[in-house]
């Protein structure tokens, strides 16, 4: 079986029940393999529930297969094709996405305005700045990731410090945040960078501890993450989702476990502050990128 049929959720089925005739044609949801398949799946499925009630449609959720280094491009292509009518994209993800077919922003969390990259070593290391990475095998995440490599890139460029010569050797691509943890855990590398939000999940969720992994340096904030449809959704359809998305409440005990899930407070119109990130691609020359 090639990469393209190896797609993760068959949720009509497997989730959600199959589909019976005559039924509305299911609404496929895309979403970023930034962490691993299980726990996307898991964290996500309340919410799938929710839309499939308020769309009354079934609800098919599928996730590129994180076997191929270019995960984050599978989902931005199956956008582009019409195999996904809404995804949830990264940054970059996003800009991709609606550079190459008209492309309809829906929401995005609060905390996405000012999102923040997080680089890791373990105890006993002396780094507490970017310059004090030097020397140091470390690792990103995957390559069209807006937080697991392209800011932090722009952040290591800004402090004149040159990943490709800079550190022990080439840095690798571990493909996952969750992966440049374990790597950085088990001594693979000295020293990573993940996304800051789930490092901050595993913590409330006591899958982390602080006794054995440091924080060197966070990031400044930046834009990250947005749900997006393409635009020959049907305009009702784009509106009930993102008007769902909306109503979300913390407050709300059926809301609660939704929001968590997807590691939110609440939900708000696109900012588009989207321009200041594609400056910065622009600045290290990613649009020449054929992945772009």
């Amino acid at each position: 079986m090639g990469y393209r049929e190896i797609w993760l959720v068959f949720v009509c089925w497997a989730i959600g029940g199959a589909c019976q005739a005559g039924e509305l044609p299911a609404i496929r949801i895309g979403l970023l393999p930034d962490d691993k398949a299980e726990a996307v799946l898991s964290r996500f499925e309340p919410m799938r529930t929710r839309l499939e009630k308020t769309l009354e449609r079934p609800v098919k959720v599928v996730i590129p297969s994180l076997d191929r280094s270019h995960s984050y491009k599978d989902l931005v292509d199956a956008f582009v094709e019409g195999k996904v009518d809404i995804a949830y994209f990264g940054g970059y993800s996003f800009l991709a996405a609606s550079g190459r077919t008209p492309t309809a922003p829906l929401v995005m969390r609060r905390l996405d305005g000012k999102f923040s990259s997080y680089f890791i070593t373990r105890p006993g290391s002396k780094a507490t700045s970017l310059e004090g990475l030097k020397g140091m095998r470390f690792a990103f995440g995957a390559e069209d990731s807006t937080s697991g490599y392209l800011m932090p890139l722009y952040y290591l460029k800004e402090m004149g410090i040159d990943p490709d010569k800079d550190f022990d050797g080439p840095p690798q691509f571990s493909g996952t945040h969750s992966k440049t943890l374990e790597w950085v855990l088990s001594g693979r590398v000295d020293a990573g960078v993940m996304n800051g939000q789930l490092f901050d999940r595993l913590l409330r969720e006591k899958k982390l501890d602080l006794k054995k992994i440091n924080i060197a340096w966070v990031s400044p904030g930046y834009p990250d993450y947005m749900w997006a449809a393409r635009e020959d959704v049907p305009p009702e359809v784009r509106k009930r989702v993102q008007q769902t998305f909306l109503d979300l409440k913390p407050s709300d005990k059926l809301d609660a476990p939704l929001l968590d899930g997807l590691s939110a407070d609440f939900y708000v119109l696109p900012d588009l502050q989207f321009e200041r990130l594609k400056q910065i691609l622009d600045k290290l020359d990613r649009k020449k990128k054929s992945s772009w």
